[in-house]
């Protein structure tokens, strides 16, 4: 199906304000922290882990 760039704009345009009109910068904030949170932690895990099986296998 062909649509017309007005009838793009206006899908892109609706879904925007949805989703603007949805979620609030505190839920915006609170899942850039978590997910920033969770990556630090997966690191600090895998890290450790890694240097511990390394001191093992010596």
């Amino acid at each position: 199906m062909i649509w017309p760039a007005n009838g793009k704009i206006a899908a892109i345009g609706g879904t925007l304000c949805t989703i603007g009109a949805t979620y609030t910068w505190a839920d915006i904030v609170s899942t850039i922290a978590m997910a920033s949170a969770g990556t630090i932690v997966s690191f600090l895990i895998s890290d450790g882990l890694s240097r511990i099986y390394k001191r093992r296998k010596l």
